[in-house]
């Protein structure tokens, strides 16, 4: 509860700045850690897709980061709220803004079923960080694209009489665009 105090406190103060609301759209590789009662595995790496819309300037980026992630057997859904500073990095494209590189948290919500255990439901929560680059699009003045690197840590437990799968980590590739108006 404290870490979504912080987040949002974070985005309380910079609304009394000038950002710039965004939309964005990305896609994922996704993969992770799981424990089933009979075994530890790694979860298999996927594709996935995430929509994030949020408000940024020039030394910062908040967000809220809607994904979902499928499997085999599996879904996770994700709602993250994510806060991220920016670092310019010059112009190497010869365009009217900087690259940048850009660290940050994010703290959420994950629902993830599984038919494993007989379509069994469960959330919980969601936290860790993330960190890549914003690249300005060639083809528009106010486009970004973006990659980068998110790795989470949650909680989730699916139990029945006779089976056990908990979910400890999910850690995504991203590319994406992102458009400022």
């Amino acid at each position: 509860m404290k870490k979504l105090l912080l987040l949002s406190s974070i985005v309380a103060t910079s609304l009394c700045a000038d950002p710039k609301p965004f939309l964005g759209a990305n896609l994922t590789y996704t993969g992770g850690e799981a424990i089933a009662s009979y075994q530890e595995t790694n979860v298999e790496r996927t594709k996935g897709y995430e929509i994030k819309m949020g408000i940024e300037d020039d030394i910062y980026r908040v967000y809220m980061d809607f994904g979902k992630v499928e499997w085999n057997n599996s879904t996770a859904r994700t709602n993250l709220l994510a806060g991220e500073l920016t670092f310019p990095m010059g112009n190497p494209l010869g365009t009217k803004r900087d690259m940048k590189l850009y660290m940050g948290l994010h703290y959420g919500i994950v629902n993830f079923e599984t038919d494993l255990t007989g379509n069994d439901r469960d959330m919980g929560e969601m936290y860790g960080m993330q960190f890549g680059i914003l690249s300005p699009c060639l083809l528009d003045e106010r486009g970004t694209v973006e990659f980068g690197f998110r790795n989470s840590k949650t909680n989730i437990t699916t139990q029945t009489s006779t089976y056990t799968h908990e979910l400890s980590s999910l850690n995504s590739l991203y590319l994406g665009f992102n458009y400022s108006f």
